[in-house]
């Protein structure tokens, strides 16, 4: 009798049929539900301003891209129309908030003698945030979504390099 049941414990062990749990608890099964639901490039933002010297007057481009990252709030399924109206609003609160970048960098001075580059990244988001959302807390549906906003670069150029083209409402 106890050899039968070594041999099939054996034959259990041999087969793979034992149970390890990988798996800790509170932490989520599928990769879709730790990546983000999406996120929303807007175009570049170019801010003009003139850097004057003893000798010259040149005009300084800031170039700047920001990003809005879109989320669930929970981990229950948001229906496809919902993520799609969620993208629609971040993506039309895009000139305003370019309009407050614009104001908030040209406010700031001289691009690159009195620009603080790091001031600068880090109140940009929040400028994007404060436009947003009173535009976003209107939709019905706006709680069930987490907006953030970062700034995916920021350099300068001189005055001869300008905006890339958009094909942002183009269909190919």
């Amino acid at each position: 009798m106890y050899k039968i049941v070594f041999g099939c414990l054996l034959i259990a062990g041999l087969s793979g049929c034992s149970s390890v749990s990988g798996i800790d608890e509170g932490k989520l099964s599928y990769a879709n539900e730790v990546m983000d639901k999406d996120n929303i490039i807007f175009d570049e933002i170019i801010v003009g301003s003139y850097s004057s010297s003893d000798t010259e007057t040149t005009i300084i481009n800031t170039h700047i891209t920001l990003a809005a990252i879109l989320n669930s709030s929970s981990h229950e399924a948001s229906s496809f129309y919902s993520e799609s109206d969620a993208r629609r609003i971040v993506q039309s609160t895009f000139p305003r908030i370019s309009a407050k970048v614009l104001d908030y960098v040209q406010s700031s001075g001289d691009a690159r003698s009195r620009l603080d580059i790091r001031s600068v990244r880090n109140q940009l988001p929040r400028i994007a945030s404060d436009v947003f959302l009173p535009i976003f807390s209107k939709w019905k549906e706006a709680d069930k979504y987490n907006v953030e906003f970062i700034v995916m670069s920021i350099y300068f150029t001189d005055g001869s390099v300008s905006k890339t083209t958009s094909h942002r409402n183009m269909w190919w």
